[in-house]
């Protein structure tokens, strides 16, 4: 196990106290803060649209079945507070805690979910040393399904986050005339982007045959 990931994992197992909690339905957010930049390079426009949301390359998941374990995944697991040092959060979260449930399910697979105000995210911990995190909630354009704005690897070394800014006029945000940030994009090997998405479609897809 190597180190990064051993720190990682410290932060997101510290102060750890159990506690159950019923997770209402959670809610997309709709377009809100959106914050605008002129900084923007009209030929580069790496990201597509789906339902209003924005995705870097093919999704993975289904989108109910995510949100189904992220509900089992608070109900049932261990709550604590966990350092946001080592994590991508969109600007809208406050503070560098953000309060951690783990719960690992019949089947063998742990999975992790983290919450804050403005953030919601269900990660999945792999064989690899590394936890897949895909981003519920978090800025303007999160929804279930990797890879989207804020998605991530936390202990993976090749795994870099880089922001992206969208161009209004070309997505039809008639009420923007400048461009605008997308979010933080996960920076992988093409192969990668396969790789981690595989494990986190295959973990939902054996988790939600339990329910």
């Amino acid at each position: 196990m190597s180190n990064f990931y051993i720190f990682v994992l410290y932060f997101l197992t510290s102060s750890a106290i159990v506690f159950a909690a019923d997770l209402a339905d959670i809610e997309i957010q709709d377009l809100s803060d959106i914050e605008v930049t002129e900084d923007y390079d009209k030929n580069d426009r790496s990201y597509i649209q789906i339902n209003g949301k924005r995705f870097f390359t093919k999704t993975y998941g289904d989108e109910q079945s995510i949100l189904n374990i992220a509900k089992q995944t608070k109900t049932h697991g261990y709550k604590r507070k966990v350092s946001t040092r080592y994590l991508s959060m969109p600007q809208g979260h406050v503070g560098s805690f953000i309060t951690l449930y783990t719960y690992t399910f019949d089947n063998g697979k742990t999975f992790l979910y983290l919450e804050s105000e403005s953030f919601k995210a269900l990660g999945i911990e792999t064989d690899f040393d590394s936890v897949v995190i895909d981003t519920i909630e978090g800025g303007a354009f999160s929804s279930p399904m990797l890879w989207g704005p804020y998605d991530q690897i936390a202990g993976y070394e090749k795994s870099m986050q880089h922001n992206i800014v969208g161009d209004a006029s070309k997505d039809s945000m008639a009420t923007l005339k400048s461009s605008y940030v997308v979010g933080d994009m996960a920076i992988l090997e093409e192969d990668d982007y396969q790789f981690f998405g595989e494990i986190y479609v295959d973990a939902i897809n054996s988790t939600i045959k339990l329910f």
